[in-house]
């Protein structure tokens, strides 16, 4: 890899994501992810506001934190601060006084962005870093549930592609404790199917996110089956617990839709969570609060 890719990596890999009232704010990322999409598919170098609008909208809506209103023109004028986007002409678009750029400026101006000349011409030519980059933003922001979904709906291939390992590594023993603690049983429904003796659809989820600086210990750990790891991450379930009392309850997100499915899934809202047998591995109040902030859908 020459130093260029090198240094291209590491740039992605510090990009300042800022908390808006006390909330992740993961806009750079998944417009990062939109503008990769566009480098594979063989998209100009830039691309009108308008033309990205709608669709990071909806990328924060699915995979941002809870929010009455999504603002996809933040991250389209700050990601100029990272070194990795440009908008010609910017100097005559109007800001607030924080700086961010105004929406109608944006599209009265039919403003355009994307990636420096040089860094989009380097990823042109070499695909294979696109791919690197992608699940190094992928790893760096959102768990693991998440990314087939993400790449889908940013257009981005859904295999995953060899890529630098510049994340924080993980505990290897993680899932082994988590799912030891638990009983090798999910603690949202009780699945807990062997072949052989052998448990399998069984997860150890994080309830802070690893990309989030989670730590891999047991009482940020919760078994699940593969169908409610899924649900955690993606905030249709979480979890409730009052400040005198240890008992965890289960969420269910008002937002869910659907048949069969949903029904069962809202069957679980207001029942307790189960406990590992050892109270020292439950889930601790900072985790889970930090979910309901910063996943769950109310």
């Amino acid at each position: 890899m020459s130093s260029y890719e090198d240094d291209l990596l590491d740039r992605l890999s510090r990009v300042s994501v800022n908390i808006h009232k006390n909330r992740r704010a993961p806009n750079k990322p998944l417009l990062l992810l939109l503008a990769l999409g566009r480098v594979l598919n063989g998209g100009e170098r830039l691309a009108a506001y308008t033309e990205i609008e709608k669709p990071l909208k909806r990328l924060l809506v699915e995979f941002g934190p809870p929010r009455k209103t999504v603002h996809p023109e933040h991250s389209f004028g700050h990601l100029r601060t990272d070194g990795l986007w440009e908008i010609p002409g910017d100097s005559i678009l109007p800001a607030s006084a924080s700086g961010t750029l105004l929406v109608s400026g944006l599209r009265e101006h039919s403003a355009k962005g994307g990636f420096p000349e040089d860094i989009f011409r380097l990823l042109k030519q070499n695909h294979g870093l696109v791919h690197n980059a992608v699940q190094l933003v992928l790893e760096k922001h959102f768990p693991h549930t998440l990314h087939d979904r993400i790449r889908a709906a940013c257009n981005l291939p859904a295999i995953r592609e060899k890529y630098l390992a510049r994340v924080s590594k993980r505990d290897r023993e993680f899932r082994t404790d988590v799912l030891r603690a638990y009983g090798n049983c999910c603690a949202a429904c009780g699945y807990d199917l062997r072949l052989n003796d052998v448990v399998f659809g069984i997860d150890a989820a994080h309830i802070k996110w690893h990309s989030q600086s989670g730590p891999d210990i047991v009482p940020n750990g919760l078994a699940l089956c593969s169908l409610h790891h899924v649900a955690l991450d993606s905030g249709a379930l979480g979890l409730s617990q009052s400040e005198n009392d240890e008992a965890v309850k289960l969420l269910v997100s008002s937002k869910i839709a659907g048949g069969e499915a949903a029904r069962r899934l809202r069957s679980l809202h207001g029942e307790p969570l189960r406990h590992p047998a050892n109270v020292e591995f439950s889930p601790c109040k900072k985790y889970i609060k930090w979910h309901q902030d910063q996943v769950f859908h109310p």
